[in-house]
């Protein structure tokens, strides 16, 4: 990996507590589905475009930007509306490996075309935001 590949990948690092900002900015707190689900959009745009940064080189486009977006925004969504939105670490790993789900998935979308193997890219995000849970 180049020194140039290792900055793109830290700004991605970088890029989540500033999704969570804009997305806290633009939705509010996440107490209400529809919050969650424009809050997972905004937090989406701007991982997305982090993470399309790094991954251009391999021939990612714009659509992991909106994929990222989707996913983040459906995976919330969905985790709000059945299992509520509590503060303690099972409630917040249950979240993340929902909205992990939901980014695997529509990334993979956009991934498959580009990585052979690329399945596995939807167990190991929700494994890699349940993680982030605990």
């Amino acid at each position: 990996m180049s020194g140039t590949d290792l900055l793109a990948w830290i700004a991605t690092l970088v890029a989540f507590p500033l999704a969570g900002i804009a997305a806290r900015a633009v939705a509010g707190p996440v107490d209400a589905v529809g919050a969650a689900f424009l809050a997972g959009a905004v937090a989406g745009l701007v991982l997305g475009l982090a993470q399309w940064l790094a991954l251009r080189r391999i021939g990612a486009d714009f659509r992991w930007i909106i994929a990222t977006a989707v996913g983040l925004s459906v995976g919330l969504g969905l985790a709000y509306a059945i299992f509520d939105y509590g503060d303690s670490v099972g409630d917040l790993a249950v979240v993340g490996a929902v909205s992990g789900l939901g980014i695997g998935i529509a990334q993979w979308w956009v991934l498959r075309e580009l990585v052979d193997g690329s399945l596995v890219w939807i167990p190991a995000t929700a494994a890699a935001w349940r993680s982030g849970g605990r």
